[in-house]
């Protein structure tokens, strides 16, 4: 566990590859928006135990409409 507490703008720039993003068990409380730019082959992204929800979030609509929240 890492205990993000914030996403940055840009946090995943040129991971264009990236399949699997694991960011659960951490303190996340605010994501700027494009901190998930450029993750155009993201299938699963792993969000789960923090302190806000992306299921709720209009963050949500920054990602490849494929990706799974878990």
């Amino acid at each position: 566990y890492n205990k993000l507490e914030r996403l940055l703008a840009f946090t995943f720039k040129g991971l264009i590859k990236l399949a699997k993003l694991n960011l659960s068990n951490n303190k996340i409380s605010h994501i700027d928006p494009n901190a998930f730019f450029d993750l155009v082959s993201l299938k699963y992204l792993y969000f789960n135990s923090n302190k806000i929800s992306l299921s709720n979030s209009k963050l949500q609509n920054e990602l490849p409409s494929s990706v799974q929240i878990l």
